[in-house]
């Protein structure tokens, strides 16, 4: 988990660094890695596919490009847990955690009306789960 935060870590800083050239590039922060609960928390707050799809009216699309981030993360066992998205929000957010940490089993996935895959507190109608 601590390499994978570096390497958001230089991913943010990188697409920061671009959105003074390309201002419609991904735009995000992130936030200290957490070493005692093995977390590491990033969002962006601008991102170009949402915004192409907003433009364009393609959001039922959106879903194949969004919702591989579980999939894709649960190969390097490590868990999603996202809120929102900059389609359905002001941001995306990402907080990723090993697969066995305590926090993911307080949350589940849930699809919601635009067909992405969010999470959500367990038997709660609000989640803020992620540290």
């Amino acid at each position: 988990m601590d390499l994978l935060g570096q390497v958001f870590k230089k991913s943010i800083k990188k697409f920061n660094a671009h959105a003074k050239t390309y201002p419609a590039d991904f735009h995000g922060t992130i936030l200290p890695y957490d070493k005692k609960l093995g977390v590491v928390k990033y969002s962006f707050d601008r991102c170009p596919i949402a915004d192409f799809v907003k433009k364009n009216g393609l959001g039922k699309w959106l879903p194949l490009m969004c919702n591989c981030d579980h999939t894709a993360l649960r190969k390097i066992h490590a868990g999603l847990i996202r809120e929102g998205t900059c389609y359905t929000g002001e941001h995306c957010d990402f907080c990723i955690v090993p697969e066995d940490n305590p926090i993911m089993d307080q949350v589940e996935l849930v699809r919601n009306e635009d067909g992405l895959l969010v999470s959500r507190r367990k038997n709660e109608l609000r989640s803020n789960t992620c540290p």
